[in-house]
């Protein structure tokens, strides 16, 4: 009866995977299509320069977050928080945090950068107050796969073909940016139709009590993606555009390869989030991790030439041993996420905080002592060395758990 259960939860999960990863696979390859054509249309220096102010913009996303897509995740399942009081936390708390970003981003851009700098910092600041409103917490909440599926899609198919048609001439940098917006927007929207619900007014005490929980959460989203994103920054601070321009065409490449983990993740949040400390859900997770991370780094390994001048041309042939290095970056990360999100999604918050920072601290580190001198191949080095680490401290924290429970 059992073994009869789980085969139902694991149909019922590679369902939700495959539609999931249908519509992320769709994302990205129109994300892939937006980079291409930004990247042909403004050139290696401009397109490195939208990406590095990209970057910064996405670290105070990342702020704003509050670590509200897990916390609320676990706390409205476990029926701990009703979902309109967390909608009212959400929107009061993201909304004047995002007004403070606003201020120090918009000021910064018009006063200390120069164009298109300016021009790019400022209108991508307008990220912070869309996603204020973003509630995709709540339709992985409600195991709507199909309805996150269908945003996906929609909000992909509205940036891919802005960019297709008005990315060109000298304003194509603040097109793309407005694009992005867009985009942003459609998905925004759609959530609200289809999944917004009555909003319950919180008082300053709840908010304040629910962010004290929640913070630690949102500092390991900001460590994740040090570890992810520093190399970008590190590389425009020590070296050049062109070189971050180079990376980037690489990386983004490989994120289309990463992707599948992130849907992993989202199928398995909600079952990791209601079961804490279940050995067969863990095993589960860890099992489909490995199977789809070595069968994409087989691939990614043997065509990384191919795909990057098939993609970029002639132009990014810089990019071709950046991506063959950064496609070994796949079974680490596949294995990091594996051993470490199960900790964050359990409660165990600070744990995971303390693991994601080691990783960001290696990586920082390993960043700012080889990539002045050795550039690229650093930034692809420590990024490589961080998930490593993330997975061996991950692992061994998941062991010391499960044997504390036992000796208990």
């Amino acid at each position: 009866m059992i073994d009869e259960i789980w085969s139902c939860e694991n149909k019922k999960t590679a369902k939700r995977f495959l539609m999931l990863s249908f519509a992320v696979f769709f994302s990205k390859g129109a994300s892939l299509l937006v980079n291409v054509i930004a990247a042909n249309n403004l050139g290696v220096e401009l397109y490195g320069v939208f990406k590095y102010y990209n970057t910064i913009v996405c670290y105070f996303l990342l702020a704003l977050n509050l670590g509200f897509d897990v916390y609320f995740l676990r706390k409205c399942i476990n029926s701990e928080l009703p979902i309109s009081k967390a909608l009212g936390i959400q929107l009061c708390s993201r909304g004047w945090l995002s007004v403070i970003f606003f201020l120090i981003l918009i000021p910064f851009g018009i006063y200390k950068l120069g164009y298109p700098g300016n021009l790019i910092l400022i209108l991508l600041s307008f990220k912070l107050i869309i996603f204020v409103f973003n509630i995709e917490w709540l339709i992985r909440l409600y195991e709507n796969f199909k309805l996150l599926s269908v945003l996906t899609i929609v909000s992909s198919v509205f940036l891919l073909l802005f960019v297709w048609f008005f990315v060109c001439g000298n304003m194509g940098v603040a097109v793309l940016c407005i694009a992005f917006l867009v985009s942003d927007m459609a998905m925004v929207v759609g959530q609200w139709i289809f999944a917004g619900r009555h909003i319950a007014r919180p008082s300053l005490l709840e908010v304040w009590s629910n962010i004290k929980e929640s913070v630690v959460i949102s500092l390991s989203c900001f460590m994740v993606s040090i570890y992810y994103n520093i190399d970008t920054l590190m590389l425009g601070i020590f070296r050049s555009n062109y070189e971050v321009g180079l990376y980037s065409a690489a990386y983004t490449i490989l994120l289309a390869f990463i992707f599948p983990a992130a849907v992993l993740y989202q199928v398995y949040a909600p079952r990791l989030s209601a079961n804490i400390m279940s050995k067969q859900i863990l095993k589960d997770y860890v099992f489909h991790a490995l199977i789809i991370g070595g069968a994409l780094f087989a691939i990614l390994f043997s065509f990384h030439r191919f795909l990057i001048l098939k993609v970029y041309g002639q132009t990014y042939a810089g990019s071709v041993n950046a991506l063959l290095w950064l496609s070994i970056d796949i079974i680490p990360c596949y294995l990091a996420g594996a051993f470490s999100i199960p900790i964050n999604l359990w409660g165990f918050h600070r744990e995971y905080l303390y693991i994601v920072t080691f990783g960001a601290i290696a990586n920082i580190i390993g960043n700012y002592f080889f990539i002045p001198e050795y550039g690229i191949n650093a930034a692809i080095a420590t990024t490589i060395l961080s998930e490593v680490l993330v997975f061996v401290l991950g692992a061994g924290c998941i062991y010391l758990k499960f044997k504390t429970k036992e000796s208990s």
